[in-house]
């Protein structure tokens, strides 16, 4: 009777179309049904949620914490590891689609990804630079650092701002997308030639450059060039770094410079006629002297 017994269990096993945790009734279209609520009878109280399996992978290729593992398989990640572009998150969902692990996407997640990630900073006060600052007889022109402030917009906090040093620290790994201006005079004259009769050229280097080693050595990765022509090297004019992209680790440190590209010489020295000076003039309808935009376009979120 026993052995029959356990026949018959074994045939229904083997038939059963779906499977019911906590429901005697399964939905006819699921293989598998859980109810939140408890048995009928039962003594708990309150529901209860479903807890996949949880994992700690090493990054979107990680095939040995699971191996072998088949198309579709899903877990819950507990740990933050990996390099970007291959870093998973703590805390997320992630399957396996036959090449690596992908994060579900959630609703909050598609929100993040469209909102914009902007920093910008400006000024309206003026900076001076002397003529040892803007020139030099040979080797390397000097890089002279722009200062700013007080940043205006900082959304999601992408970078850190030092204003001790006028740096920026990236926040996030990711590529970034980097504007900038400057209203620069070069004071381009020579000393008792009259204000109105500049007989001299002038040409400034507008760059970006970033430090991988907090700020121990800097180097040149976005610049432009601006000219001032004879007659017109003593008047301001916006120097523009066009958007341009670039890719930033966490921690990376970036910061704004401008120098003479030339050695010293007779007809392209700065500061002829007193400092140069970087400056706003608001009586012409040039309310900012400097300003920087820094976007980030493309990152992973967690």
């Amino acid at each position: 009777m026993k052995k029959s017994l356990i026949a018959i269990l074994a045939i229904n096993l083997c038939y059963a179309q779906n499977v019911g945790i906590n429901t005697s009734t399964p939905d006819p279209s699921a293989i598998l049904e859980l109810n939140a609520d408890p048995p009928e009878g039962s003594l708990i109280t309150g529901k209860k949620g479903f807890l996949p399996p949880r994992v700690g992978l090493s990054g979107i290729n990680d095939i040995t914490t699971i191996p072998n593992p088949a198309n579709g398989v899903l877990v819950f990640n507990t740990v933050t590891q990996g390099v970007d572009p291959n870093q998973v998150f703590a805390n997320n969902f992630y399957y396996w689609n036959g090449t690596n692990w992908e994060g579900l996407a959630y609703t909050s997640l598609v929100e993040e990804a469209v909102k914009p990630r902007v920093f910008y900073i400006e000024s309206n006060g003026n900076q001076t630079f002397t003529s040892a600052d803007m020139n030099i007889a040979t080797g390397i022109p000097s890089d002279n650092l722009v200062t700013f402030t007080i940043p205006m917009i900082n959304v999601k906090n992408i970078i850190t701002f030092n204003s001790a040093n006028s740096t920026f620290t990236a926040n996030v790994t990711g590529l970034y997308e980097f504007s900038s201006f400057v209203n620069y005079n070069p004071m381009a004259t020579t000393t008792g030639v009259p204000s109105n009769s500049y007989q001299k050229r002038a040409f400034l280097n507008l760059k970006i450059q970033k430090s991988i080693n907090n700020g121990t050595t800097w180097t040149n990765e976005i610049g432009s060039r601006t000219a001032w022509g004879e007659d017109g090297a003593g008047e301001l004019k916006t120097a523009i770094l066009l958007g341009t992209p670039l890719r930033l680790n966490q921690g990376d440190q970036i910061r704004m410079v401008i120098s003479n590209p030339f050695n010293s010489s007779g007809s392209n020295d700065h500061c002829g006629a007193g400092n140069c000076y970087i400056a706003a003039d608001p009586a012409n309808n040039i309310p900012t002297s400097k300003g920087l935009i820094i976007s980030l376009l493309d990152f992973n979120i967690n």
